[in-house]
């Protein structure tokens, strides 16, 4: 049986549980900023049509995600890869929430959320295991922002989508790397 758990951290701090089915990471931040951006601004696809796709796992407990629950209309499947899912959605206060299935049906989720300004100058990091058999796979995501310059990601980070970027934990530690962005900011991809 997979179990989740789930655990609130701020924007300055990542921090993380491990149980026997899943790391979750769920970012809850109240901080000063730019609170005039929408998500859709920073993550496009949080604005287009919604298709049959883009719904999340209805295992998920929506009020469980994010600030106030993941609001379920919202969610729009941004890439898969190896079994896993990856969509970004709004919960109730405005913020943008990257949610990974990682391929059990939906029962092993992993998420964080934060304010649009600060997915806009920072990304949104995620870092999950789900476990197959004896092996388990870690890894961390990056939900970008659309200004992110693609191009410059490099080994050990592989780009799924216009907005999503995962790497193997293992393949990351001590390994900090950039982005530009087209606003002549850079992202610190930092697991």
């Amino acid at each position: 049986m997979t179990r989740t758990a789930r655990l609130t951290a701020t924007a300055a701090l990542g921090a993380a549980v491990l149980t026997a089915g899943a790391l979750t990471v769920g970012g809850i931040v109240a901080q000063a900023g730019d609170d005039t951006v929408q998500p859709g601004q920073i993550v496009t696809a949080l604005d287009r049509a919604r298709t049959g796709g883009d719904a999340l796992p209805a295992s998920l407990v929506l009020s469980e995600l994010g600030n106030g629950g993941v609001l379920a209309t919202s969610s729009r499947l941004l890439a898969t890869d190896a079994g896993r899912s990856f969509w970004a959605a709004q919960d109730a206060q405005g913020d943008i929430c990257l949610i990974v299935a990682l391929g059990d049906t939906g029962h092993t989720i992993a998420s964080a959320c934060n304010r649009p300004h600060v997915v806009k100058e920072n990304g949104l990091l995620v870092g999950f295991q789900g476990f197959h058999g004896v092996d388990s796979d870690e890894a961390v995501a990056y939900l970008l922002p659309d200004a992110a310059i693609l191009d410059d990601v490099s080994a050990p980070w592989r780009v799924l989508s216009d907005n999503v970027v995962v790497a193997a934990s293992a393949d990351v530690k001590g390994h900090g790397s950039s982005l530009s962005t087209t606003d002549h900011d850079s992202i610190a991809l930092v697991p």
